[in-house]
């Protein structure tokens, strides 16, 4: 498989899953644009959710253009060939303040949450 795919084993494919995620965060990473909330997870890989409403994003271009710098920056964070291999779930929440953004500053902001709640991650996993 190529470092940076995203197959169906890196998503949370059902809404039962998605609500394991928020009935269990065992770690919270909040930012101005964005909210990730995430648990331990018994699986190999780590898994993201994405949730960008309607009613913060209005037009459905610019909530699919945000979608694919999430899942982008999730990638390259979380995804590869990645020294740090915690395996956890993961859901980004959208604010609506991010409607706003440009893509860069999309990345930027994200990149920034990223190695934030990595570090959280890092530092719960260690005995």
């Amino acid at each position: 498989m190529r470092p940076f795919a995203f197959p169906k084993t890196r998503r949370l494919l059902n809404a039962q899953q998605v609500q394991g995620v928020f009935d269990n965060v065992d770690c919270k990473q909040g930012g101005k644009y964005f909210t990730l909330l995430s648990r331990s997870s018994e699986n190999a890989e780590s898994r993201l959710g994405i949730i960008v409403a309607k009613r913060h994003v209005k037009t459905a271009v610019k909530r699919n253009a945000i979608k694919r710098r999430i899942r982008d920056t999730f990638r390259h964070a979380v995804g590869g060939d990645n020294s740090r291999q915690i395996s956890f779930d993961v859901i980004v929440l959208a604010k609506a303040s991010c409607a706003g953004l440009q893509k860069q500053d999309i990345s930027a902001e994200l990149n920034r949450q990223w190695l934030k709640l990595l570090k959280k991650r890092e530092a719960r996993s260690k005995p």
